[in-house]
């Protein structure tokens, strides 16, 4: 459903005029992440899958897949493309430039494009983010605790005060009934629970 959606709007984007090229490279930049990070998850995953970039409008049973060597070349020039248009500071549920970049650095890293991979991560590092060093959150009044409890901690992870956060997806147990995913009611069977007594 992910890359269906990102890919009518790729496919859709020069239907409307654009007062600023800039805000249709911005939609198309954040589209592109969203491709990219869906095809970066399935490759390393499954390896090679079908890779699909049009729009599917019709019923299709001949899938075939791609070489994930060729696809990471793909969603290499997709990302770059996203971290040049991306705008530098977004809410942290939208990716940014920085987002992008992130991400670059680890398909870089799978093109063996080892300089370009240091280049996207200093760039990230450099941004407008750094290292948390003073409590903040939920329990920071609590002195049995330190930062890095604050850090992972899941209602401090999305706070503004967070300055560690690049991009944040939220969708915890507790979250309301609409706003929560399948992902939350499956992470077990993803995640096992080494420490149960059924485990022999």
């Amino acid at each position: 459903n992910y890359i269906r959606n990102t890919n009518v709007i790729i496919n859709r984007i020069d239907r409307i005029e654009w007062d600023k090229q800039e805000d249709r490279n911005a939609i198309l930049g954040e589209a592109l992440f969203y491709r990219s990070y869906w095809y970066y998850r399935l490759t390393l995953t499954f390896g090679d899958v079908p890779f699909i970039d049009y729009e599917i409008d019709r019923a299709k049973l001949d899938f075939y897949s791609h070489s994930k060597l060729a696809i990471f070349k793909q969603i290499q020039a997709d990302l770059e493309f996203a971290s040049k248009w991306l705008p530098e500071v977004t809410l942290k549920d939208r990716p940014s430039k920085y987002t992008a970049l992130h991400l670059l650095a680890k398909v870089y890293l799978l093109n063996l494009k080892f300089s370009k991979a240091i280049e996207a991560a200093t760039s990230v590092i450099n941004g407008p983010y750094s290292l948390m060093t003073k409590r903040f959150g939920k329990w920071q009044n609590d002195n049995f605790r330190n930062v890095i409890w604050d850090l992972h901690w899941p209602e401090n992870k999305a706070l503004g005060e967070n300055t560690e956060s690049i991009w944040i997806n939220v969708d915890r147990a507790e979250a309301p009934e609409n706003a929560k995913t399948g992902g939350t009611g499956t992470m077990r069977s993803h995640t096992p629970n080494w420490h149960g007594q059924l485990v022999r």
